[in-house]
């Protein structure tokens, strides 16, 4: 309906818009449209990465997949996969149990998804499979199919059998907000059959039916706020050295020598807040977040930031 009422340019537009980092086609003869998994285009800005991924034996196409742990910290590339690390968390010992995620991170990542909800259950759009945020099996197959991407990962969460409390640390906002989390399906003109996974902010100082959301410029103030349950400390390069955003510069960028001063600035505070209040971390997750932080920063920032975080772990043991 929607299609041959507004046309096929107004259509891909307004499916850009609802896939967001999801590469899709059209199928105009048959009404529908195909996810085609994640669109990864943004790697193509950073003209470092090549070269870090060839010292490590990969190549492009090795980004999504590649993930490691340690006995403390889960490490990727893309920080979609923070789901797929939690829900091994709760898979083992925590369903049911309030979850505190302090997520240092430039971005929310709490749009809406394209696992679509039917009764109680999430499906991945493109095969009915169901979703368990749970399983992490479930998170891997959303992750390549699209459904779940880097701008809505944290999301899928909100709807586990867990309350999430998200204490957001950022350095895009100037002002506080709090607020509680409810599910909230969101459906389409494009797709009036299909309800996504969605969530929205409750006007609310208590947490809301399905968790609650804290954000603020200073950890200080983040971790001011009580932790509820246990708690994983999710960190986005990002957040520390933003070179691109997702978006391109000159072929000859050279990141100014003033990143790292502040980089560094930026981490000895939130370690230092850290220290200070002292949480029980479960586990670290840790994101390069290629196509926004340089891999030129990389190798620097992860040795700085697991040197801080065995520091840390001697020092609460």
């Amino acid at each position: 309906m929607f299609l041959g009422v507004h046309g096929r340019e107004r259509a891909e537009t307004e499916l850009r818009r609802i896939v967001c980092g999801a590469k899709f086609e059209l199928l105009e003869n048959e009404g529908s449209v195909r996810l085609l998994g994640p669109d990864m285009s943004y790697h193509r800005v950073d003209p470092y990465l090549s070269g870090y991924l060839q010292k490590m034996g990969l190549a492009r196409e090795d980004i999504l997949s590649y993930k490691l742990s340690t006995e403390r910290v889960d490490f990727c590339f893309e920080d979609c996969w923070t789901g797929y690390f939690i829900a091994d968390r709760l898979r083992q010992h925590r369903q049911g149990d309030d979850l505190t995620i302090i997520h240092v991170d430039g971005h929310s990542d709490m749009m809406a998804t394209l696992l679509c909800l039917s009764g109680d259950m999430l499906t991945d759009a493109t095969s009915g499979a169901v979703f368990n945020p749970a399983c992490s099996s479930c998170w891997r197959s959303a992750i390549y199919s699209g459904s779940v991407t880097i701008g809505n990962f944290m999301t899928p969460l909100y709807y586990s059998s867990n309350r999430i409390h998200l204490r957001h640390v950022t350095n895009y906002l100037k002002l506080c907000e709090g607020c509680g989390i409810a599910r909230a399906p969101q459906q389409y003109d494009l797709i009036p059959n299909k309800q996504f996974a969605a969530i929205s902010k409750v006007d609310s100082t208590s947490a809301g039916e399905a968790g609650s959301y804290f954000v603020a410029p200073s950890p200080e103030r983040v971790l001011e706020e009580k932790a509820s349950g246990w708690t994983i400390i999710h960190i986005d390069l990002d957040y520390f050295i933003n070179d691109f955003n997702g978006s391109s510069r000159d072929s000859g960028y050279i990141p100014p020598p003033g990143l790292r001063t502040k980089a560094a600035e930026r981490m000895e505070r939130l370690f230092d807040v850290l220290g200070s209040v002292g949480p029980a971390v479960d586990r670290w997750i840790i994101a390069t977040s290629p196509g926004f932080c340089s891999a030129y920063h990389w190798q620097w920032l992860l040795s700085e930031i697991n040197r801080r975080i065995r520091a840390y772990e001697n020092a609460t043991a």
